[in-house]
């Protein structure tokens, strides 16, 4: 053994000693448990988003995954097969194709708070405004990265974008106006991948710089969390060693939740700044955050099934929603004010169905 694989060796129980000694990592599995007199959550209605879709072999499926929710409620969702919808569970309609505007196609849609639809693919953003197709600006210039291939993380109602542009083994995040004008931005250190955490209504983006996938300086620590506006990047803080992970940002931009690590593997969830290190969620565990709350209640998957997290308390949302036999959740996308989730269940383990699923008026 090299002297620099032992000193990172013995590097490791000091560093799992402190994640324990500040609470960013439990000390046993007893210690995930909730809080005793914690309040109880909502149970939820469930309903299906959208309708059967035809096979390649024939069979009727439906073949939806949700991937976005406005404000009123309204769900945007995707088919088998890379086709997009938006509606209610009453009515729905499919969006136009993209056409020669993106003639690669394009994913990863979003949809702003107020109801417009918003994708992204090899070069380009567009949206939805009516039955026409807009292509947004694109800066390039010497200064910043180019775009590639683009992911979209987020939208608010000015129509500010954000997301990251990714080649190879590297990827930079973009940030700016739809009309304005979209540019990527440089890390402030070192090179890394990109993952996006969503914007704020005051354009406030969550930006994850990841490891970049070849052999680079052992000391760097991935992942790094960090906030984006116009003006540049800034990291979040963290002690000595912790990695951070901004995974979502409240509509508001009040609040920022995300993971910690220990040598690249998650060590818990907690609440996130750039003014004070990460202040943990107790009962959490080491659920993958994608969506939180102004006021702080945190959607996410864990193991597979989509849980809650409010004030302490730990919930598997499959077992407080009205779900047939046989379905479970296993991914979400959104939530909004009105607690309305956009979510994707899998039905026997097979079939993936867009639902939308709203609070049951009063406690269980």
């Amino acid at each position: 053994m090299s002297t620099t694989t032992r000193a990172r060796a013995s590097a490791r129980p000091v560093l799992t000693v402190a994640l324990v000694a500040v609470g960013l990592l439990a000390p046993v599995a007893g210690a995930e448990a909730a809080p005793r007199h914690a309040p109880r959550g909502p149970a939820y209605d469930v309903e299906v988003v959208g309708t059967r879709s035809a096979a390649p072999d024939g069979t009727s499926v439906y073949g939806t995954d949700a991937a976005d929710l406005s404000r009123s409620g309204v769900v945007v969702a995707t088919r088998y097969g890379g086709a997009a919808y938006v509606g209610t569970p009453r009515r729905t309609r499919e969006l136009p194709p993209v056409g020669e505007v993106a003639p690669y196609g394009v994913y990863s849609h979003r949809m702003s708070p107020s109801g417009q639809v918003y994708a992204a693919g090899y070069r380009v953003i567009v949206r939805w405004t009516g039955t026409r197709v807009e292509a947004a600006r694109l800066l390039q210039d010497e200064q910043n990265p180019t775009f590639h291939s683009l992911g979209l993380g987020g939208v608010n109602d000015a129509g500010v974008v954000t997301g990251c542009s990714s080649y190879v083994k590297i990827g930079w995040p973009y940030l700016g106006s739809f009309t304005g004008g979209v540019r990527t931005m440089s890390w402030p250190e070192n090179s890394g991948n990109c993952s996006s955490g969503g914007i704020s209504a005051g354009g406030v983006a969550a930006v994850t710089q990841e490891h970049p996938n070849f052999r680079t300086d052992p000391s760097i620590v991935y992942p790094r969390g960090a906030t984006m506006t116009t003006a540049g990047i800034t990291y979040l803080k963290a002690p000595a060693g912790v990695g951070t992970s901004a995974d979502a940002i409240s509509p508001s931009g009040n609040r920022l939740v995300g993971r910690t690590y220990a040598d690249g593997a998650p060590t818990g969830v907690a609440w996130l700044s750039t003014g004070r290190d990460p202040v943990p969620l107790p009962g959490a565990g080491t659920m993958a955050p994608k969506a939180v709350t102004n006021a702080g209640v945190v959607l996410g998957v864990d193991d597979g099934r989509v849980w809650s997290w409010d004030r302490g308390r730990k919930t598997d949302l499959t077992s407080v929603s009205r779900l047939p036999r046989g379905w479970v959740l296993t991914d979400v996308a959104s939530i909004n004010d009105k607690g309305q989730i956009a979510a994707t269940a899998t039905v026997r383990g097979r079939e993936k169905v867009a639902v939308r699923l709203s609070p049951v008026h009063g406690r269980r």
